[in-house]
């Protein structure tokens, strides 16, 4: 058996079939690879200030311990760490 140049019915559709599939795993494997890449790619933000309340709840030039919270997200790893510290409250004379 001779085999003819053209191409049979066979090799049409899995050529088809393989193109058709390839772009359909391109269509839905670039949006995937794009949500599973994007949290890295996230700046983190740090806050400067914390607030800790009223200034009135302190008295004056007593070393008070104030607890917080914070919250750092790596990812989809999120990692809450406690501190504490220390606040004096001075009274300013103008």
């Amino acid at each position: 058996m001779t085999k003819s140049p053209n191409l049979s019915r066979r090799d049409f559709v899995s050529l088809t079939v393989g193109a058709l599939g390839t772009i359909m795993g391109v269509v839905v494997g670039l949006p995937a690879i794009g949500y599973l890449i994007s949290p890295a790619l996230k700046t983190q933000k740090s806050e400067a200030w914390v607030p800790i309340g009223l200034m009135e709840i302190f008295p004056e030039n007593t070393p008070t311990l104030v607890t917080f919270t914070r919250t750092k997200v790596n990812g989809w790893e999120k990692t809450v760490n406690s501190y504490g510290a220390y606040v004096i409250k001075k009274r300013v004379i103008r």
